[in-house]
């Protein structure tokens, strides 16, 4: 069963020409807001080497994973979230915090995690038992002279595509030997914002690894005057240029991000809006 918060962040970019667009990031996942983890471990020697524990950063505790048995290639030791639910988004951003210790004084170069990820409709398998998608191989990034010697957090952000045939991913850590501790794992999904500009609009869309085209609309009483209409949705929640163009139909003209109905008049031809306020106006000259 999934423990985790939903939280939402929302960043404004100007962006499109006559218009505000917002990218949106929904955290779907924060090992650090859920207080007690309890993660699935496994192990191929018969026991789970992966041990939960409190850690305080920046004067507030919070839970991390860690492991320190340093043996040989026969031993792996495995370390899997729960499954998170995607909400229908096509990439996940992940960004994971870490640490890990040089091997030292081992006769074999076994010092190292490896991440790896699972997409499920249903439960998350046992990695011991089934093939799951390798991630990254993570190692030292800078070597230590002893164990007592402060090691450096290391940070790791990527952005994973999701296939079609499961709506959770979950995440695991592979122990060959090393070690090491799970600090922080945030996961999250971007979305290009609605945006509506230039007599036209785009509705929210997930992003994905690459620019995602999106068809556009044109507003109420507009029409498209090109052969199509269309922008891209870029990775990072913000929106490209547009191809084609929307003006207002006719009857109609542009006010603004509307188009008003044109009113013939006996004083001439006038919008909607402005015949409304004019008329308005004689109404409350009428009454003084």
């Amino acid at each position: 069963m999934l423990a985790a918060t939903m939280e939402r962040n929302v960043f404004v970019f100007f962006l499109i020409v006559g218009a505000v667009t917002c990218v949106r990031e929904d955290v779907i996942f924060d090992m650090q807001t859920l207080g007690k983890l309890g993660w699935a471990t496994y192990t191929t020697s018969g026991r789970s080497r992966w041990s939960e524990m409190t850690q305080k950063t920046n004067g507030r505790l919070h839970n991390v994973y860690s492991v320190c048995a340093k043996r040989g290639t026969d031993f792996k030791d495995w370390v899997v979230t729960p499954p998170i639910l995607t909400n229908g988004s096509d990439t996940v951003y992940l960004k994971l915090k870490y640490s890990i210790r040089e091997c030292l004084g081992e006769d074999l170069p076994v010092c190292h995690i490896d991440m790896y990820s699972y997409q499920t409709t249903t439960a998350v398998p046992i990695p011991i038992y089934s093939k799951w998608d390798h991630l990254q191989y993570i190692n030292t990034s800078a070597p230590v002279s002893e164990l007592s010697s402060i090691v450096e957090v290391n940070e790791l952000s990527m952005a994973i595509p999701l296939s079609s045939t499961g709506n959770k991913i979950s995440f695991g850590f592979k122990d060959e030997g090393s070690c090491s501790k799970i600090i922080s794992l945030k996961v999250s999904v971007i979305f290009c914002e609605a945006v509506s500009t230039s007599l036209m609009t785009f509705t929210e869309t997930s992003t994905m690894t690459s620019d995602r085209v999106v068809k556009g609309e044109c507003i109420d009483n507009a029409e498209v005057t090109t052969p199509e209409l269309t922008s891209v949705c870029k990775p990072d929640g913000t929106w490209g240029d547009i191809t084609g163009k929307c003006a207002c139909a006719e009857g109609y003209e542009a006010e603004g991000e509307t188009c008003s109905e044109i009113i013939i008049s006996a004083c001439g031809t006038t919008s909607l809006p402005t015949f409304a306020m004019l008329s308005g106006l004689v109404l409350s000259v009428t009454w003084i």
